[in-house]
């Protein structure tokens, strides 16, 4: 399956490999979701850049908004603790 290039009505210009970025938690600290995806987007009308942390049926479960590309990468790096190879959607 190919990753998609709209992702809650926002395109996608950067991505990673599944794998295992955290979880999202609800107030009572229960897992909600599984981040296994990493994801740069960016709405039509919006200057800010998105950062998204998708499952692994591509859905967004969280969200942080930026003022570019770069920022989005270094807080993946940042909030991850690691390398994040990212791929470039064509």
């Amino acid at each position: 399956m190919t990753f998609p290039k709209i992702l809650d009505g926002a395109r996608v210009l950067y991505y990673t490999q599944q794998d295992y970025y955290g979880t999202v938690r609800y107030t009572t600290g229960e897992i909600a979701e599984y981040i296994r995806y990493l994801v740069i987007c960016k709405y039509e009308k919006d200057a800010q850049y998105y950062l998204f942390g998708c499952n692994a049926e591509y859905e967004v479960v969280s969200d942080f908004p930026s003022v570019s590309v770069e920022q989005c990468m270094l807080i993946a790096e940042n909030s991850y603790e690691r390398d994040v190879s990212w791929i470039a959607m064509n």
